[in-house]
């Protein structure tokens, strides 16, 4: 038993002892297979990092493949540009050529079909239609104040026309001497007599008569309140009584406080003076409240509040305007008068100027046919210095140019560019504002510059001692071609562009100026040309002898010293002066141009010295206003239906802060008569003919438009046209003006009255024009630039060069805008055009310096100074030449002509700077490195030099640096170059 119990634990011992062997081995078999299916995961993890960094990889080598094939793809587009540039400008030389040698092989046939072509274009002066109406020229056609304007003038005609007196003394117009004085000068204005039609008139004759309400009436409200036929009879009785009151001549002045009345006012003394205006409430002569010290301006209080001294007095007269006879437009005003009228008001402008020379006392009158006569005076009366200028620039240029006859076909030449560019552009049906009177100082700066690049490349061309003038003559055109077709075209394009303009006046001009611009090129490039051609084969001879030595020698002072001055082009020290006065000038020139404020004031067409604008001066100083007056037009309203929303419309205006008052005829008539605010139509009609022939009610006559006579006791049928006045408060800032006007004129069109209604005042033309005048200014100056950009890129390639050229002209226009605010300018009309032909002389002074540079061989240095030396002289003679034309304007007195003095002299001395130091100095320090020949073929760089050497001494230790110009093969095959890429 025992042996059996060892056997069966002997036995159980080794199957325990295998199954623990057996599940040890199993552990390290799974131990094993664990550890092996960790290593597979790690192997797969690898991998896979692997797969995604070759991803990667392949994506990055795909995207760098893409972007080199884009920069591929650019540098083929700027290249394929460049070579289509090369091209065009390949052609556009040989043409050039070809037409240079036909005009100076041929010049009197040249000549004569030339001055065919001009008699042709000029037929169109027989369409000229000249356009003065300030609604035509400076409004958007389809802006608010032109609707209104034309909606006005159709329902709303002028019915009056008011003239101002000033009576000034220099201690006091409250003496009895001086009120009897004036009213002696007053009785020699109202007799003065003029004829019309052979009958001999005087201002009671024209007046504007009004009832005088010298005799108490009932109150009206008792009548209209009253029913059945005893209220018809007592409103009959009304009338007959409002029908018997006289009328008076409407005339308001201090003198009415004592009637007019000539043994009252020759009886009166000091003392009297000063009791009658401050104690009379009165006026005796209209029936009518009135404060006499409201005539007077420069007041002195004495203690008790009253006026005891006052330094001006204003006088006013009103003549009626007659519909039923012929009419004569006053420009100035935009009105039809009828010529009585007119012929009034110059005979009593005469007598009151011939009055102001007494030395007792100064008369200053503004006679409603003032602004008109004296706007235009002011303009012709400075044309003199115009003359004046333009015959010093005729003189400079043929004592520089030194071919006077040549010289003079040349000036003819741009007055012929004027009979184009008036004639085809009338012949299109353009009208011609008055703006456009000021073109020929744009044709002849450009002519005379195009002069004095023409002739330079003609010497050189000539350089070789030939004889064959129209060889010359083509390789002449040739070389300035280019660079003269690019300013012209430059100018020509911009002026284009400026077609798009909103507003008439700027789009005609631009219209005019590129008509004139491309004629000018023409002419300038024929009978310029072929007269120079007629000159050295005839006159040179003769005039070499004839002409004095130190005329032969000015050109020659002139190129020795740009020979001298650019030498210093391109020196370290130089160049980072000049960059950083760059610098410094762009800086304040942002500063100066965000400065710029937007005004006009229609004073400023006046001439200082004129005795409007003195008028006007002193009744700033004396008579300041305190406000605008507005007026909201209604059409087509049934105004009883529409009450309602009337009433609404004037709580609205009532709520702006600018609105001081509101002047509405119906809601007086209703506070007047005590009406009820539901009565009919025809309580209405009858009320508002009584309401109409009231004290209360008279200075309403003119806010209704009547379809029949205005008389008493008989409705006014189908009121349907009326208006209703309002006051804005004086504004400060051009902002608060935008703001006022696009308020109110918010409020009045949203109004919940069913017909026509619309808003003007009279700042809102000021406040309208400033508002197109400022985004013009802006748009005309971005498409300049842009022209000049897209020309520049045409020409040269997009290149160091090219970003240089409209940095300059940016700079210059920058710059002067700045120096505009610093000579007291400010936006308004007249500067926005002479900013816009600023743009385009300041193209032609940095383009004829980048061309040199562009056809010159070396290194920066050198080309920069090649190009001074060679384009520096007539670059400088045309900036000079310009300047001496427009500084003979400083004594001009009319805002015209001190803007184009002012704008035109800055213009000529910063395209001096820009030109001659700014750009060369930058050219030579960023320009394209160099110039490598190419297989292409071409013309000879421009005024190129024969063997000439420029030869400057550096500092102690320095080699001199020698500059020469070798001699390029001038014929038909030659070398075109080619930019290295930019440093």
């Amino acid at each position: 038993m025992d042996m059996d119990l060892d056997k069966v634990q002997g036995s159980n011992a080794e199957t325990s002892c295998r199954e623990e062997k057996e599940n040890v081995n199993v552990q390290v078999k799974d131990n094993t297979d664990i550890k092996h299916v960790n290593e597979e995961g790690i192997k797969e993890e690898k991998e896979n990092e692997e797969k995604g960094e070759c991803k990667e990889e392949r994506r990055e080598e795909v995207q760098n493949t893409r972007c080199t094939a884009v920069k591929c793809v650019c540098v083929k587009a700027v290249s394929g540009l460049r070579s289509m540039g090369e091209r065009v400008l390949d052609g556009v030389e040989k043409v050039c050529e070809f037409w240079g040698k036909a005009v100076t092989g041929h010049p009197f046939i040249a000549i004569s079909i030339t001055l065919m072509v001009v008699g042709a274009c000029s037929l169109g002066l027989l369409n000229l239609k000249l356009e003065q109406r300030t609604s035509k020229l400076w409004y958007p056609q389809d802006s608010n104040i032109v609707k209104v304007d034309e909606w006005r003038s159709h329902h709303f005609p002028a019915q009056h026309r008011s003239h101002v007196l000033l009576w000034e003394s220099e201690e006091n117009v409250l003496t009895a001497v001086f009120v009897k004085r004036i009213f002696e000068a007053r009785q020699q204005l109202l007799n003065v007599t003029f004829y019309n039609n052979g009958t001999a008139l005087r201002f009671q004759d024209i007046c504007l008569r009004v009832r005088s309400y010298l005799t108490p009436l009932p109150a009206l409200s008792t009548y209209f309140n009253m029913s059945g036929v005893d209220a018809e009879t007592q409103k009959a009785s009304y009338c007959q009584q409002v029908e018997a009151l006289p009328t008076v001549c409407y005339e308001r002045s201090f003198l009415e406080v004592w009637n007019n009345d000539p043994e009252i006012i020759m009886n009166l003394t000091d003392e009297m003076v000063v009791r009658d205006i401050n104690h009379n409430k009165v006026s005796p002569v209209f029936g009518l409240p009135i404060r006499f010290t409201d005539f007077f301006g420069g007041k002195e209080m004495d203690g008790n509040g009253q006026v005891v001294k006052a330094r001006v007095t204003r006088h006013t007269l009103v003549t009626s305007i007659r519909r039923n006879v012929p009419t004569v437009d006053d420009l100035a005003n935009n009105i039809a008068i009828d010529k009585a009228s007119l012929s009034w008001e110059k005979a009593v402008l005469s007598e009151a100027l011939a009055i102001s020379s007494d030395t007792n006392f100064r008369l200053v009158p503004n006679i409603a046919i003032s602004m008109w006569k004296e706007s235009a005076a002011s303009i012709f009366g400075d044309v003199p210095w115009l003359v004046t200028g333009w015959v010093v620039l005729i003189v400079y240029a043929l004592i520089t140019l030194g071919r006077p006859c040549a010289t003079l076909v040349g000036i003819c030449s741009v007055g012929l560019s004027e009979a184009v560019s008036y004639g085809l552009c009338s012949a299109l049906f353009v009208p011609c504002g008055t703006v456009t009177y000021i073109l020929p100082i744009l044709l002849l700066g450009l002519g005379v510059d195009d002069m004095y690049v023409i002739v330079a490349a003609w010497e050189v061309a000539s350089e070789n001692g030939s004889r064959d003038l129209a060889w010359v003559g083509g390789r002449t055109l040739r070389m300035t071609g280019i660079s003269i077709m690019f300013t012209s075209f430059t100018d020509a394009i911009a002026f284009l562009v400026g077609l798009s303009s909103r507003l008439p006046a700027i789009s005609w001009f631009c219209g005019y100026a590129a008509v004139g611009i491309v004629s000018t090129l023409f002419l300038q490039s024929t009978l310029f040309l072929a007269a120079l051609s007629l000159h050295h084969r005839y006159i040179s001879p003769i005039f070499s002898v004839v002409l004095p030595s130190w005329m032969q020698r000015s050109t020659n002072i002139v190129q020795r010293f740009i020979k001298h001055y650019s030498m210093i082009i391109g020196r370290t020290g130089v160049t980072v002066g000049v960059t950083v006065v760059t610098l410094l000038l762009l800086g304040l020139g942002c500063w100066g141009a965000s400065c710029l404020n937007i005004k006009y004031e229609p004073k400023w067409m006046l001439s200082r010295s004129s005795y409007l604008y003195n008028w006007f001066e002193i009744m700033e100083q004396y008579f300041p206003p305190t406000g605008y007056t507005g007026v909201v037009f209604f059409g087509g309203v049934n105004i009883t239906t529409e009450l309602p929303g009337l009433r609404s419309l004037v709580t609205d205006l009532y709520a702006l802060p600018i609105i001081t008052n509101v002047d509405a005829w119906f809601l007086q008539l209703e506070k007047t008569l005590e009406m009820r605010s539901n009565a009919s139509w025809s309580v209405f009609e009858e009320a508002s003919s009584l309401f109409l022939h009231s004290p209360e009610g008279s200075r309403y006559i003119h806010h209704i438009a009547y379809q029949g006579p205005l008389l008493c006791g008989h409705p006014i049928l189908n009121i349907s046209n009326f208006k209703l006045h309002f006051r804005i408060q004086m504004l400060t800032s051009n902002s608060e003006e935008q703001k006022a006007m696009t308020d109110i004129i918010k409020i009045v069109k949203e109004a919940n009255i069913t017909g026509y209604h619309s808003v003007y005042a009279n700042g809102f033309h000021s406040w309208e024009m400033e508002r197109h005048i400022s985004s013009e200014l802006k748009l005309q100056m971005i498409t300049v630039i842009s022209v000049v950009a897209l020309m520049t890129v045409a020409m040269i390639g997009i290149n160091t060069i090219a970003l240089l050229v409209v940095g300059c002209v940016a700079a210059i226009l920058l710059e002067t805008s700045a120096l505009m605010h610093v000579l007291g300018l400010t936006i308004d009309p007249i500067t926005t055009i002479a900013l816009i032909l600023a743009g385009g002389l300041s193209v032609d002074y940095v383009a004829h310096i980048a061309h040199a540079y562009l056809a010159t061989r070396g290194d920066r240095q050198t080309r920069a100074q090649a190009a001074v030396c060679k384009v520096g002289p007539p670059v400088l003679h045309a900036c000079l030449s310009t300047f001496l034309a427009f500084v003979i304007l400083a004594p001009s007195e009319s805002h015209l002509f001190q803007v184009f003095f002012k704008v035109y002299s800055v213009v000529s001395l910063l395209g001096l700077l820009y030109s001659l130091i700014v750009l060369p100095c930058l050219l030579a320090g960023f320009g394209p490195q160099r110039l490598q020949p190419s297989s292409t073929q071409s013309t000879s760089p421009l005024f190129e030099a024969s063997n000439t050497s420029l030869t400057h001494n550096t500092t102690d230790g320095e080699a001199q640096h020698d500059i020469t110009h070798n001699t390029i093969n001038t014929s038909n095959s030659s070398t075109r170059h080619t930019f290295t890429p930019d440093s």
